[in-house]
Order: C-alpha cells, then sequence, then structure tokens
C-alpha cells in the first residue's frame, strides 16, 4: 500500500505540472470496493463481478466528464 500512495503522490504532481492533465485516482476506488461487502472474490484477491462493475463504471464516468467534457451519464 505504502508503494501505490508514493506512486499515487508521484503522478499527482507531474499531472499538476501538465495543462489540461486528469489524474483519475482509481486507487481510492479499488480500496473502497476492496473494503466493501461483494467486492472481492471468494479467493479474496480477484475482483468479484460486483467489485469489476464498480471500478469499471468508476473509469467510464471519469472519462465521460473529464476528458470528453460531456455532462454525466444517466
Amino acid at each position: 500500500m505504502e508503494d501505490a500512495a508514493l506512486y499515487n503522490e508521484a503522478m499527482a504532481g507531474v499531472a499538476a505540472t501538465c495543462d489540461g492533465v486528469h489524474l483519475h485516482d482509481l486507487h481510492s476506488v479499488a480500496v473502497e470496493a476492496a473494503a466493501g461487502a461483494g467486492g472481492l472474490g471468494e479467493d479474496g484477491v480477484h475482483w468479484s463481478e460486483a467489485g469489476a462493475r464498480t471500478l469499471g463504471e468508476a473509469v467510464a464516468a471519469y472519462l465521460w466528464t473529464h476528458n470528453c467534457s460531456w455532462p454525466a451519464a444517466v
């Protein structure tokens, strides 16, 4: 976890220096999904269908609103 936090901090610094570059913190979404009921599969390592859907929806929503400049999909 510590490596992921350091990587995220470094990438946020790089993105802040680049005009128009957005950074999606998918790590925090993944941590929350993994901690929630049903986020991980039975093996406790791989995503369940619900967990994978949560991550996919987070990526799609981010791309839709930040990179396309369109209103959020309904």
